[in-house]
């Protein structure tokens, strides 16, 4: 009889473990999944333009160049005041027929560029990118501060719409909610 107990004891302890081993995989496997379907799957990739960490709201958008316009990009910023802390953009090639001048601006519409951000000429054929100067010039430069729903926008001078205007590549934005 001491060895049916011996051996009920250790047929009860394997299957008690088994048990917990089985419900641990598949805990796990929830909370995983749970945490997979929150930041948008097992990259680092987050399936919304916002987040928030140290209580500091960052917000972007990210585009790819448009041909036959001389408006390029156009990222709308928050719907509440903010600061632009990075615009970029960067260029595969912006036009095969000649030098094209690039500006990145500010603006209350996507097709406006009403506060310049920076500008510069691109040859033909080039590639690389451009970074919206954004350096303060005193206190409270305005060229920093976007307001509800403001623009950053990329248009190109120089080309004939539909005609030589080939660019492509992406343009980047990132603003911080004030």
């Amino acid at each position: 009889m001491n060895k049916n107990i011996f051996f009920g004891i250790i047929a009860i302890l394997v299957v008690v473990v088994l048990a917990a081993s089985i419900g641990l995989m598949f805990g796990n496997k929830t909370i995983v999944n749970t945490v997979e379907k929150i930041v948008g799957g097992t990259n680092p990739d987050f399936q919304t333009n916002w987040f928030r960490f140290g209580g500091v709201e960052h917000f972007a958008g990210s585009q790819s160049m448009t041909t036959a316009t001389t408006t390029i990009c156009a990222i709308q910023g928050p719907s509440s005041t903010s600061t632009l802390i990075f615009g970029s953009a960067s260029f595969v090639y912006a036009s095969s027929t000649g030098a094209v001048i690039a500006q990145m601006a500010k603006a209350a519409t996507a097709f406006a560029t009403t506060t310049s951000l920076g500008l510069s000429t691109i040859a033909s054929g080039a590639s690389g990118t451009l970074l919206a100067t954004t350096t303060p010039t005193g206190p409270l430069d305005p060229s920093q501060v976007f307001g509800p729903n403001e623009w950053f926008v990329v248009g190109l001078q120089g080309t004939t719409v539909g005609t030589d205007n080939d660019a492509s590549g992406t343009c980047k934005a990132e603003w911080i909610i004030n």
